[in-house]
C-alpha cells in the first residue's frame, strides 16, 4: 500500500523512534514505548524549537543522544542511539513535509532494496526480521509465509548465474556524510549550486539531521527509522546506477547480494559498487567481501537440521522440550556464527503447554546467561504462561549483563523482575547506577523502583552542559513528570529549552505502564 506523509510521520514518531525494526521488537524491552508521542505534539515541539533564540545553546550546538548498547546473536555489542524528542521531531517533520517530492518518496519503489519503507499492520514503517542475512549470504526466514516468496525470488535472481557476491558497506550509518543527502536527492552538481539555499527541502533534511547529532556532518544514529530513510536516500542512486549496468542484485539495508554469470562479472560488480559508493564517501568492508560459486542452498544447514528435529505436533511434553533444546545447544557449538539458539527457542514458544512452558523457561534462564538474545523470548514465555522466576536467578542474570554493559539485556532482565513481581535489591540497583548506562536506569523507573538512586545520579550530571544532560534525557524527563526530580536553575532551563513541559502537559511518557495495567 502507498505510504502517505501522514502515515510516515505517525510511524516515525510512535512506532519506529526507539530501536524496533525486528519483527518481535527484540531490540528494546517492553518497558519502553513512544506511542504517546503524536504528530500534534511533535508539531508543537518543533514550533518551540524554532522559537528559541538563535544564539541559544540548542541552536549553536545541536542535541546529543542516549547511547543504547544492544547485543547481537554472537554477543557482539552494537551501539545504537535514542535522540532527544525535540530534535527527532524536527527531522521527522521535515521528512513529512518533503514526502511528496518524487526524489524522496521514490525510495519506496526501489526494486533492489529488500527492507524499505512500507505499511505494516502494527503501524511501523520498517520491519527487517522477515529475513536474517548471514555471513554465508543465505537467508533464514523465521517461520513466515514470506519464506517461500523470498526463496523463489532468490532462485529467479540466480537462474543461469555461476557466481554469488556478498558485499557490505563498511560502518554504513556512522559513515554517512549528511551533505551527501542532497547529493543523492537532486544530484551532486545541482546540490552544490544550491548549497546556500538553506530553506530548500533537501538542505533542510541535511540540516535537521545534523542538529539531531551535535551539528556533526559525519554519521547518523543507529536505531531510529529516520536513519533508515537517510540510508535508503543515499543508496538509491547507487542501486539505480548498478541496475543500469545490467547487474542482478538485492540489498538488505547495507548488505549487497549479487548474482553473476562469470568471475570477471563478479569482480566487475565489486569494482562498480566501490566506485558508486565512493561518490557518497562510503566504502566496502573488505573483511565481509566474498565471491562464491553457485548453486547455494536457500538456508543454512543448521536450519534444516533444526527443522527436521522439530516434533510434528501442536504441543510438546517436557521431555520433548528438553531433547530439542539439548540438540540445539549441540548444533550451536558447531555453528557459532548462526543464531541457532534463538531460532530453536522461537520455534518452541507456541508449542509448549502450561506444564512444559516451565521447562522451557528454566532452560532459557540458563542459556540467557550466555546468550542474551534469548531474553525477549524468555519474557514472552514468562508473560504468556504467568510464570515467576526466582530473585536469585534474576540477580545472576543482572550481574552477568551489567558486566558487559548490555543495555538491552539488562532492560529485558528488569522486565522479568516486573513480570515475576520481584524487587531489585539495593545492591543490584547501585550496580545499575554505577554502570552510567541510561536505559537500564530508566528501566528502574519503568518498574517503579529506586527512584531516589536514579535522581541522585541525575543530580551528579553536569547541569551546565546540555549535551551531557542529553545523554540522560529520558531519565530527566521521566523523573520530571513523576515529580521525583531534584531540580536546579540550570536544569529548569534545560527542561524548558528541551520542550519537556510541552510533552508533560500532553501526557507523553516513554515508559510502558499502560501495557502493565492492562495485563
Amino acid at each position: 500500500m502507498t505510504i502517505d506523509s501522514s502515515y510516515l510521520f505517525s510511524a516515525l514518531l510512535s512506532y519506529n523512534y526507539l530501536p524496533m525494526v525486528k519483527e518481535h521488537r527484540d531490540e528494546t524491552p517492553s518497558l519502553f514505548s513512544t506511542e504517546s508521542l503524536t504528530p500534534e505534539i511533535a508539531d508543537e515541539l518543533v514550533v518551540a524549537f524554532n522559537n528559541l533564540p538563535r544564539k541559544s545553546a540548542r541552536k549553536r550546538n545541536g542535541f546529543d543522544q542516549v547511547e543504547y548498547r544492544t547485543t547481537r546473536f554472537n554477543n557482539v555489542i552494537r551501539k545504537m542511539n535514542i535522540p532527544v524528542p525535540m530534535a527527532y521531531c524536527s527531522l521527522c517533520q521535515q521528512l513529512r513535509d518533503s514526502w511528496d517530492q518524487p526524489e524522496l518518496n521514490r525510495i519506496c519503489s526501489n526494486p533492489s532494496s529488500k527492507i524499505k519503507p512500507e505499511r505494516h499492520g502494527d503501524g511501523r514503517l520498517f520491519l527487517s526480521e522477515n529475513y536474517e542475512v548471514r555471513d554465508t549470504g543465505r537467508v533464514v526466514v523465521m517461520g513466515k509465509d514470506e519464506a517461500v516468496v523470498e526463496s523463489e525470488s532468490l532462485l529467479a535472481s540466480s537462474l543461469g548465474m555461476q557466481y554469488f557476491v556478498e558485499a557490505d558497506v563498511s560502518a554504513c550509518f556512522p559513515s554517512i556524510y549528511t551533505h551527501a543527502i542532497p547529493w543523492a536527492l537532486i544530484g551532486h552538481s545541482e546540490a552544490k549550486l544550491k548549497i546556500d539555499e538553506h530553506a530548500s527541502w533537501f538542505n533542510q533534511i541535511d540540516k535537521r539531521q545534523r542538529v539531531l547529532k551535535r551539528n556533526e556532518t559525519l554519521g547518523v544514529p543507529v536505531g531510529p527509522a529516520t536513519s533508515n530513510i537517510v540510508c535508503e536516500i543515499v543508496l538509491y542512486p547507487v542501486d539505480k546506477n548498478l541496475r543500469s549496468k545490467g547487474f542482478v542484485f538485492n540489498r538488505y539495508i547495507d548488505d549487497y547480494r549479487a548474482y553473476c554469470r562469470t568471475m570477471e562479472k563478479a569482480e566487475e560488480f565489486v569494482r562498480e559498487l566501490e566506485s558508486e559508493l565512493a561518490k557518497y564517501l562510503l566504502t566496502l568492508n573488505a573483511k565481509k567481501l566474498r565471491i562464491e560459486t553457485l548453486p547455494m542452498p536457500m538456508v543454512s544447514q543448521w536450519v534444516l537440521e533444526l527443522r527436521s528435529r522439530l516434533p510434528v505436533k501442536k504441543s510438546l511434553s517436557e521431555r520433548e522440550v528438553l531433547d530439542y533444546m539439548d540438540y540445539a545447544v549441540s548444533i550451536n557449538r558447531l555453528e557459532p556464527d548462526g543464531s541457532v539458539l534463538k531460532y530453536a527457542a522461537r520455534s518452541l514458544v507456541k508449542m509448549v503447554t502450561e506444564k512444559s512452558s516451565s521447562t522451557l523457561a528454566k532452560y532459557l534462564v540458563n542459556l540467557s546467561i550466555y546468550s542474551p538474545v534469548l531474553l525477549p523470548i524468555l519474557c514472552e514465555v514468562i508473560k504468556k504462561h504467568e510464570l515467576k522466576l526466582k530473585v536469585a536467578d534474576l540477580s545472576k542474570l543482572l550481574a552477568r549483563h551489567l558486566e558487559f554493559r548490555r543495555s538491552d539485556a539488562v532492560g529485558w532482565t528488569l522486565y522479568l523482575y516486573y513480570l515475576s513481581g520481584a524487587k531489585v535489591s539495593k545492591e543490584d540497583a547501585r550496580k545499575i547506577i554505577s554502570s552510567n548506562d541510561c536505559m537500564p536506569m530508566a528501566g528502574l523507573l519503568a518498574i517503579g523502583q529506586h527512584f531516589d538512586l536514579v535522581d541522585s545520579f541525575v543530580s551528579s550530571v553536569n547541569n551546565s552542559f546540555y549535551q551531557e544532560l542529553d545523554q540522560y534525557w529520558i531519565l530527566i524527563y521521566e523523573l520530571y513528570i513523576l515529580n521525583e526530580l531534584s531540580k536546579s536553575k540550570q536544569l529548569d532551563k534545560y527542561i524548558e529549552e528541551s520542550g519537556f513541559e510541552i510533552m508533560r502537559k500532553n501526557g507523553v511518557s516513554f515508559l510502558s505502564t499502560t501495557e502493565w495495567e492492562e495485563s
